[in-house]
């Protein structure tokens, strides 16, 4: 059984389509509907949507205004490209804004990378933080909670990060020295979740603690696991081919979203897997059995060992139309 959620992407096409078509956007202007890695796709696997604009050259380069949309037409983007590609290239002051409106970073491309001073936001428009970002290495200088407390100064104290995936809030928090992450990160998905990495002068490392929380579990790895037949795409068709949408729920017209978590063990064996945030315990249920019964992965690797990762993977279940 193939499980689409077209009709709620639909509809919210067609009221972002129908919001812009009544802006009069300058002759030439190029509109793009994006996949997740920014390349132009159909409807159904939409992310965000890019208006490319007339160039302007009165600065002597031929310059490019953009803006990036989420799919029910808040702004995601504002900036200027070197390109009219569904790709841009990032050139001078760029603007990124959170799925509810409020700014979430202001800072300044070359070449489409992040140069300088970058400062962020918290979802509710207060200062978060300002990182530098020097020869692609990012350093972190200040930072301050949501109420506006002091964490972190000059490149030491407190760290916290927020950030939205797929309308999931993500906080990331930990030590900063010398303007590098020290010692364990933690990483809270919707409040429920909670990976730990381990870092040494910003690098991630092999972890020396060996107690029953942590128990040498990563969050990132020099080499990720991989399912056996197709890699991550095999892994969905796998899901797909053996999922069974469960008859009470067909029958009550329950659908959702529900993120799955587990650990590839060092022998590539599946484990600790839970469903968070299922429509249903019987969907749980069912995702649980059949990511439990998965064939063995290929480890993940660091310093050239099998280590225990955590891994995260949103499935959904939805009734096609």
């Amino acid at each position: 059984m193939m499980f689409k959620s077209l009709f709620l992407l639909a509809f919210c096409l067609f009221l972002f389509i129908e919001a812009k078509a009544q802006q009069n956007n300058p002759p030439g202007t190029i509109i793009y509907f994006r996949d997740k890695a920014g390349r132009p796709t159909d409807k159904e696997h939409v992310s965000d949507v890019i208006f490319i604009y007339p160039a302007d050259s009165s600065s002597g380069k031929k310059m490019y205004p953009v803006k990036e949309f989420y799919i029910d037409g808040t702004v995601k983007l504002t900036g200027t490209s070197s390109t009219s590609s569904s790709r841009p290239i990032l050139e001078g002051r760029g603007i990124t804004y959170y799925p509810n409106g409020q700014k979430k970073s202001i800072g300044s491309y070359k070449y489409g990378v992040l140069t300088g001073d970058v400062t962020f936001f918290y979802p509710n428009g207060k200062f978060n933080s300002i990182e530098n970002y020097d020869k692609s290495i990012k350093l972190l200088i200040t930072c301050k909670d949501s109420a506006g407390n002091v964490l972190a100064e000059n490149g030491n104290g407190k760290w916290m990060e927020v950030n939205y995936i797929d309308n999931d809030k993500i906080i990331s928090e930990g030590t900063v020295k010398d303007s590098l992450q020290e010692g364990e990160w933690h990483e809270t998905i919707n409040d429920s979740i909670k990976l730990v990495t381990l870092y040494k002068k910003g690098e991630a490392i092999l972890s020396d603690v060996h107690n029953q929380e942590l128990n040498q579990i990563f969050a990132a790895v020099e080499q990720e696991p991989e399912f056996p037949n197709g890699g991550a795409a095999g892994f969905v068709s796998y899901l797909g081919e053996n999922i069974r949408y469960p008859s009470e729920d067909v029958r009550k017209h329950v659908s959702g979203k529900v993120r799955v978590t587990f650990v590839v063990e060092k022998d590539g064996s599946l484990t600790e897997v839970k469903a968070i945030n299922a429509p249903s315990e019987t969907i749980a249920a069912e995702i649980i059995k059949v990511v439990g019964t998965s064939p063995r992965w290929s480890p993940g690797m660091q310093n050239g060992l099998p280590v225990r990762v955590q891994y995260t993977i949103l499935f959904m279940f939805s009734m096609a139309k």
